[in-house]
């Protein structure tokens, strides 16, 4: 709370890039005092490390437990929805459409089926998690037939958009979405560990909350993040309506 308590609030309040965060108490901002404390009691006690709460974009509530505000934890399944902002971004920009077909991306053999059977699927449907494949990435279904979790299928997503894009995950995910609100701390980083059904080790998306918060705000606001330059739509408005939907 560097920036210290606001006298007042907005609906329009925009962190700006580094530490400097303007708060608010839970009295100006029209709660209960003594409540924050009650819940972040109960999120401490369900073993949570890092919790933040925003108030129209002022920081109401910060806690930490064995951790900081620059301490970096692997989002795991939430980073799913940042690579779908990063997908919403790079249509935008004209990489490439929703309806295109995967392998006109990466070519045949991006799954475990047969080239007649993952022609069909499109970009659309690894984000709906539709493509008919099972975690295994064999075919099990027409693709838009059946809806699945299904990680390994998503993650083709990461590789659809280094290839159109000619940046690598983190290089995009830097220009697209982090730099300009400010996410400045958080990075993708490997997990050597745990590798899809092609061999590829899992992209882990390692993030402070402070950066989530930031994401956050973007989504809040319909994918427009303001700066002292003005303001600037990183996703568009009706993408993240479909997303949302």
């Amino acid at each position: 709370d560097a920036g210290g308590d606001a006298a007042a609030t907005t609906a329009d309040y925009y962190p700006p890039a580094g530490d400097a965060w303007e708060s608010v108490t839970p009295t100006k901002a029209g709660f209960d005092a003594a409540k924050p404390d009650v819940l972040s009691s109960f999120v401490e006690q369900s073993s949570s490390t890092t919790f933040i709460v925003l108030f129209e974009g002022r920081i109401l509530v910060e806690k930490y437990w064995g951790a900081t505000a620059t301490t970096l934890r692997d989002i795991a399944s939430a980073q799913k929805s940042i690579s779908s902002l990063l997908v919403g971004a790079a249509v935008a920009q004209g990489a490439f459409g929703l309806d295109d077909t995967v392998t006109s991306i990466l070519g045949d053999g991006w799954s475990n089926g047969t080239p007649n059977q993952e022609a069909p699927i499109t970009v659309r449907h690894l984000l709906t998690m539709t493509s008919g494949l099972d975690p295994s990435l064999e075919y099990a279904a027409p693709p838009g037939t059946a809806w699945l979790y299904n990680t390994d299928a998503y993650h083709r997503l990461d590789l659809v958009l280094a290839q159109k894009t000619g940046k690598t995950l983190q290089e995009y995910t830097r220009a697209a979405l982090f730099d300009p609100i400010g996410a400045g701390g958080s990075t993708w980083t490997k997990r050597m560990f745990q590798k899809d059904a092609k061999g590829v080790p899992i992209n882990a998306l390692e993030m402070t909350a402070r950066d989530m918060a930031r994401v956050g705000l973007l989504v809040m606001h319909d994918g427009l993040w303001r700066d002292g330059s003005g303001g600037k739509v990183l996703v568009p408005s009706a993408y993240l309506a479909s997303a949302l939907a």
